[in-house]
């Protein structure tokens, strides 16, 4: 009896320890399709993170940046975190690559890919051609 009591008190002590931020949400969705360019990228975790420690990059479908604000945190959601879209999108394959941090300061990442698709009945929607 004491043992399994001294087992659930070590359990409820160390499991923050092994806690660390998991992503729950993102917008764009991974793996969605838009069929417009999104003017963020937001991501959402199971707990409240570090902005300081954490970071977003967005990559074309090239593997060159697209440039982002400084990432923020949500001041109405502390597990959410932002990052403004700066640079231009046209349609294609985009890759999020992001770390969060939360409290015990310990680094996790993740990728996730969308894609922003064009639409043939909208003028300018068109796929750029080939960069010179």
């Amino acid at each position: 009896m004491r043992f399994a009591l001294v087992l659930m008190l070590l359990a409820t002590t160390v499991q923050p320890l092994w806690a660390h931020p998991r992503l729950v949400r993102s917008a764009p969705v991974a793996d969605g399709r838009l069929s417009a360019a999104p003017v963020a990228v937001s991501l959402t975790f199971n707990e409240p993170v570090n902005a300081a420690l954490s970071r977003v990059t967005l990559l074309d479908a090239q593997q060159r940046p697209v440039l982002l604000a400084p990432l923020a945190v949500d001041p109405k959601d502390p597990a959410t975190v932002v990052a403004r879209v700066t640079g231009a999108l046209r349609p294609g394959r985009y890759t999020v690559q992001w770390q969060a941090a939360g409290d015990d300061g310990h680094p996790v990442r993740g990728t996730f890919a969308f894609t922003i698709t064009a639409s043939p009945d909208k003028p300018g929607d068109a796929a750029p051609g080939p960069r010179q």
